[in-house]
């Protein structure tokens, strides 16, 4: 009991005072110690998976580590998908798992497993306490090593695993001793000044470059971004997860102009992640760019086509910051891309209205002029996303806008929109597909508990609607069964279960029953029931829609 209480104190002198605790025995001394801590806040929840998930969202809304504590077994294996989407999304989670003691290990002991190393290199950093044999001296600075490496410029998920012996509750606990415990300072990592000049240089010396933003949720000021764009005159291309799409520097609905010849630049410089869909990364491809550099703030190569000439790893907003005022020679290529994306809204509005029930597509066309800063907004994986990153263009700042893009699961999507509204102490929009909504019910009661509105949209389409635009669809005797997964349910009973308002919504979008939603301000479901060949069908007739206006054919 006083190791746990030393570890814990610990964690939160390093800044780690939010626990996410699934119920057990072996970890008995871990649960007692947060509790009893008046500085430590908690939440508790029988399924380690969503617990995991919920510490995810948690810990990004929030911006620094927060710690997830399960007990021994296969409680830890469950923690499995939510450790590798922190991994690669590199968001700084506290894995604090229960184990038994060396000598119940290896001979058949009730619900012992292997726990060493059991997320292998998907933690930046893995540590075994056997609370029984270390002083608290010992036990601190293990902690303080875990959280730093936890949240330095590789950000990402470590793991501390605690070996307690019985008996796990005495009666008399003793003093909580004193012990030295370790601050670190985190370096900033750039290259030297004649590097930058020379980068700035190449560019300004091109007439068509494109500036492409991935996903930079964390940047609270994008205006030097903005600023490097327009001194360049380069048109500014941001994916969703870039939460930057609201600023009229950016190019709105510039999906279509990915196609067209005309459009391809000689010089691609990218700031932030991968992104999502095959269109962008198609382009990037097919440019046949002379230069493709990409500037990010960790060291990873995300190169899936293997196309970058250069990588700079510096903050993206620091870097704009020392380019910009280097920028002597602006290019109008900008011009060319604003003049031919300025009539897109008002071919796409009349399009959505006309249409008689609601639709995927037109869910976020419409969401874009209601959704206020007074909401966050998640976006599920597989359709959702993809039709985000086409037609949700907000003419206004928004809130922070979240995914799980890290291995783009979808599992685990309801706990994590449940932990970033308690993260980001405000309310979520959640727009998330039948299949992911079925993966994740256990973590319904989090959305019923939770201190912030939660609107969780399920689009139902009876199936995993994205296998229709995937090569699978010509195999139409195997489709539906084998990659669709097709089913008929509903999930009106589900929110009866755990005590949530629900609400069935197929009606056009004009009626105004988002921003009915929205100012209500309570969580609940709402299920807007699609047909998957219809959305296919949908897809394709918007791409006709813009040929027969004349807007960037393909040549």
């Amino acid at each position: 009991m006083l190791a746990a209480k030393v570890l814990i104190e610990e964690l939160i002198n390093q800044g780690v005072d939010f626990f996410c605790i699934a119920p057990g025995s072996r970890s008995t001394p871990l649960a007692i110690a947060i509790a009893e801590n008046e500085k430590a806040e908690n939440v508790v929840h029988y399924d380690e998976r969503g617990l995991g998930f919920y510490g995810l969202g948690h810990a990004k809304a929030l911006g620094k580590p927060v710690c997830v504590v399960v007990t021994s077994g296969t409680a830890v294996a469950n923690l499995m998908p939510c450790v590798i989407e922190a991994s690669l999304d590199m968001v700084p989670l506290i894995i604090l798992s229960a184990d038994r003691p060396t000598e119940l290990r290896d001979c058949g002991s009730n619900q012992t497993i292997d726990q060493v190393h059991i997320f292998g290199r998907h933690v930046r950093y893995f540590i075994e306490l056997p609370s029984y044999e270390l002083t608290p001296s010992q036990i601190a600075t293990g902690v303080s090593q875990a959280v730093y490496r936890s949240k330095t410029h590789l950000k990402g998920p470590v793991h501390i695993n605690c070996l307690f012996r019985e008996p796990l509750v005495v009666d008399d606990e003793g003093t909580l001793p004193s012990w030295t415990s370790t601050s670190y300072s985190v370096a900033k990592t750039e290259p030297e000044d004649k590097e930058l000049e020379l980068v700035v240089k190449d560019l300004q010396n091109e007439e068509k470059g494109v500036i492409l933003l991935g996903s930079l949720s964390s940047i609270e000021d994008a205006s030097p971004l903005y600023d490097l764009a327009e001194k360049l005159g380069w048109p500014l291309l941001a994916s969703v997860l870039s939460c930057c799409r609201y600023d009229q520097n950016t190019i709105p609905y510039f999906y279509p102009l990915l196609k067209d010849p005309d459009f391809r630049p000689d010089v691609i410089l990218q700031f932030g992640e991968r992104f999502i869909g095959r269109d962008l990364v198609q382009y990037i491809k097919t440019s046949n760019a002379k230069q493709y550099i990409v500037v990010a703030n960790h060291p990873l190569r995300q190169d899936p086509d293997h196309l970058v000439t250069k990588r700079i790893e510096m903050d993206p907003v620091d870097f704009a910051k020392k380019a910009a005022p280097k920028i002597q020679r602006r290019s109008s290529w900008k011009n060319h891309w604003e003049k031919e994306v300025e009539t897109f809204p008002s071919v796409l509005g009349p399009f959505f209205e006309s249409l008689p029930s609601a639709t995927e597509p037109g869910l976020f066309f419409h969401l874009a002029e209601t959704i206020t800063l007074k909401y966050s907004l998640f976006i599920g994986n597989s359709m959702p996303i993809r039709d985000a990153e086409k037609f949700f263009f907000p003419k206004k700042k928004v809130g922070q806008i979240f995914a799980n893009r890290g291995a783009s699961g979808i599992d685990g999507n309801i706990a994590t929109i449940a932990g970033i509204a308690a993260g980001s102490k405000k309310g979520v929009v959640a727009i998330i597909g039948d299949q992911t909504a079925l993966h994740d019910l256990n973590s319904l009661p989090l959305i019923k508990e939770s201190a912030y509105p939660i609107i969780l949209i399920i689009i139902n389409n009876g199936g995993g609607g994205i296998f229709s635009f995937l090569s699978v669809r010509s195999k139409t005797k195997l489709l539906d069964r084998y990659f669709a997964a097709s089913h008929n349910l509903q999930f009106q009973k589900a929110a009866e279960m755990f005590s949530l308002p629900y609400f069935s919504y197929q009606e056009n979008f004009s009626t105004g029953w988002l921003e009915d939603m929205l100012d209500k301000g309570q969580s609940c479901i709402v299920e807007m029931t699609t047909d998957r060949s219809e959305n296919y069908d949908l897809h394709k007739e918007i791409e006709t829609l813009f040929e027969r206006a004349g807007i960037c054919s393909q040549k």
